[in-house]
């Protein structure tokens, strides 16, 4: 990384490798991607609860309504920005 001495910035020891390698812990550490997918049992007709396993060993479950709802969120904001 580039250190800043003096006032001024100094690159000679620039590490890329060692720069490449923390952005990509970094999303590593706030992305996960999702490697299964499984509607989870239900006595309803309508399944309600989705199961995620996803790259980071974790497994969860989400309402599917609940899910629903934050994209819905996400679309009128993106909505809202375009029209203005």
């Amino acid at each position: 990384m580039a250190t800043g001495d003096h006032g001024g910035w100094d690159a000679r020891d620039w590490d890329e490798q060692g720069y490449r390698k923390s952005i990509l812990q970094e999303r590593g550490l706030r992305c996960r991607t999702v490697f299964r997918t499984a509607f989870a049992p239900s006595q309803s007709p309508n399944p309600e609860t989705v199961v995620v396993a996803s790259s980071d060993g974790a497994v969860a479950s989400y309402s599917l309504a609940s899910c629903i709802s934050a994209a819905s969120q996400v679309i009128g904001f993106i909505f809202v920005i375009m029209e203005y």
